[in-house]
């Protein structure tokens, strides 16, 4: 293999690295955490005080009741005053009645629009839910705690609604919407989740026309784990949370959950046990910091009147631009693009001959990746029967997920690489990349950013290196490829997995698709470098 090619691989592997240490959520605050900041100590006391028995509490179980007096308990004990909203509903051909915990925590503006805090105390029949959705019960606590106590100054009404009935068909958040006085008065709401035990807080979902929103989440969140291409997913799949009906009724806001270790989903493994506390912490504190920015801003001003592309880098950085930039940021960059092609042809870098040649390299890797993929699917993943091994040992299967595009990758440029060249293999990998760009930007929108920043990126180093006229030797080749080769790894490898983590067990081809478009970044340093002439 070509030195060059191999600092790739390196540099692909420390991206990984990072990626990886990434993904972890911030270490959680003991319990002498200042009042004022969130605590997930605090908030597991609560926890366990409320699921000390830790049995499933399924909506019209004695179980169920329990708990719900629990909460009343602890509503009364801080100094407010809970109402139950109790709704009739038919659960497995028999009728329940069922009960919502409502209370308010007064702002200075009580004829303004107010906010809404919601959670789900009821669980499956088969998990004591100490993720779905205990972890949220006792978060909210933690938060009331902080804004009595904490010194937070409250400018709009905050509502608290731990509503039953969820895991029946949403049933909670519709009874209060459709009939709680307070529900007309509300206008954002931030719904807390879980489908999983452990992981970094996504915010995964927002109201429509949310630029304004994205950009407070964007300001506010010191941890941000977000990306616009997660919602164009999740609206795609058969599933919802409360936030559906609330989006339903008007309401703008924000939904959180996290993903982590998801085969513990809905089975007694939602435990405490299992519940990880950093998770908790990390959960807590990004719904707190959205609820304070909120109460900073004259929610009467808010526009909702478009979207945005947004993403976050590492866990450090947020990214955010109006979607309607996409085709005109998508076009300019493929004209610029093409105008790098010509500028290497007139210095006799590149030809039609090597360019079509090139334009083989990346639909043979996608094409290979998914034969392959499909193949392993067929032969090894239902033969030797992985259905219980594979959630259970991420690790390994996010291994082989990556080694699908590795083994389809270099047959391929092992046969293109001479033949097309170094040049012909650069423009024709941007060149797809830029035509997903501007496919992406009349399909799915929110995923652009996936190809259109390393596609600019490429095309930057190309106007450089052309305008400068040193196209040859080594170094040219690596400023030409590095910096959209760590683009690609640092926004394409963490996207990997956390979509394993929400899709990745039944839906494994499409996640080593993902490691092969990290890979495609490789495909011009395959070739052998000239030296500098």
């Amino acid at each position: 293999m070509p030195k060059h090619f191999l600092f790739g691989l390196k540099v692909l592997f420390l991206i990984f690295i990072i990626s990886f240490f990434s993904y972890f959520p911030p270490k959680s605050k003991n319990l002498g955490a200042p009042l004022g900041e969130f605590s997930s100590a605090r908030a597991s006391l609560v926890l366990l005080d409320l699921l000390k028995d830790e049995q499933p509490h399924p909506s019209g179980s004695k179980e169920n009741e329990k708990i719900r007096d629990l909460i009343v308990e602890k509503i009364t004990e801080i100094g407010l005053n809970p109402e139950i909203q109790s709704f009739e509903a038919t659960i497995k051909g028999k009728k329940e009645t069922l009960f919502n915990v409502v209370t308010k925590i007064n702002g200075k503006n009580p004829n303004g629009p107010k906010i809404l805090l919601s959670s789900h105390y009821d669980s499956v029949s088969e998990a004591p839910g100490a993720a779905d959705d205990m972890h949220a019960v006792a978060a909210t606590f933690e938060i009331i705690r902080i804004f009595l106590e904490g010194g937070k100054q409250l400018n709009h009404d905050l509502i608290i609604m731990f509503n039953d009935g969820e895991e029946v068909g949403l049933l909670g958040s519709k009874a209060f919407m459709d009939g709680h006085p307070w529900a007309k008065e509300i206008e954002y709401v931030i719904n807390m989740e879980a489908r999983g035990t452990s992981g970094p807080s996504l915010m995964f979902e927002t109201s429509e026309n949310s630029s304004s929103l994205i950009e407070i989440y964007g300001a506010s969140v010191t941890h941000p784990r977000t990306s616009s291409v997660f919602y164009e997913i999740y609206k795609r799949l058969p599933n919802g949370t409360d936030f559906l009906i609330y989006k339903k009724y008007g309401l703008k806001g924000f939904n959180f959950a996290f993903i982590g270790n998801a085969q513990n989903y809905h089975t007694e493994n939602d435990n405490i046990k299992n519940l990880n506390f950093d998770t908790l912490q990390h959960q807590g504190q990004n719904v707190l910091q959205i609820i304070d920015a909120l109460q900073k801003k004259d929610l009467s001003k808010i526009q909702h009147d478009s979207n945005n592309v947004y993403f976050d880098l590492i866990g450090k950085f947020f990214f955010s631009w109006p979607e309607q930039n996409n085709i005109p940021l998508s076009l300019t960059i493929m004209v610029l693009l093409y105008f790098v092609l010509m500028r290497l042809g007139r210095l006799k870098a590149l030809t039609w001959k090597k360019l079509g040649w090139g334009s083989l390299a990346f639909p043979g890797l996608i094409l290979g990746t998914v034969g392959v993929g499909i193949a392993f699917d067929v032969y090894v993943f239902e033969s030797f029967q992985l259905y219980g091994w594979w959630p259970k040992n991420p690790a390994p299967s996010i291994f082989l997920l990556f080694l699908i595009p590795c083994f389809v990758f270099w047959p391929i440029l092992k046969f293109l690489r001479r033949r097309a060249t170094f040049w012909g293999l650069w423009g024709t990998t941007w060149r797809f990349f830029c035509g997903l760009s501007i496919l992406m930007a009349f399909v799915l929108p929110g995923a652009i950013y996936l190809f259109l920043v390393p596609s600019l990126i490429a095309v930057i180093s190309g106007l450089i290196l052309t305008g400068t006229k040193t196209i040859s030797g080594p170094k040219a080749k690596l400023f030409a490829s590095i910096p959209a080769l760590i683009a690609l790894g640092l926004i394409w490898i963490p996207t990997g997995v956390l979509l394993y983590d929400a899709i990745g067990f039944y839906m494994r081809t499409y996640i080593s698709l993902i490691f092969a478009m990290t890979l495609a970044g490789l495909i011009p340093l395959s070739a052998p470098i000239e030296k500098k002439s």
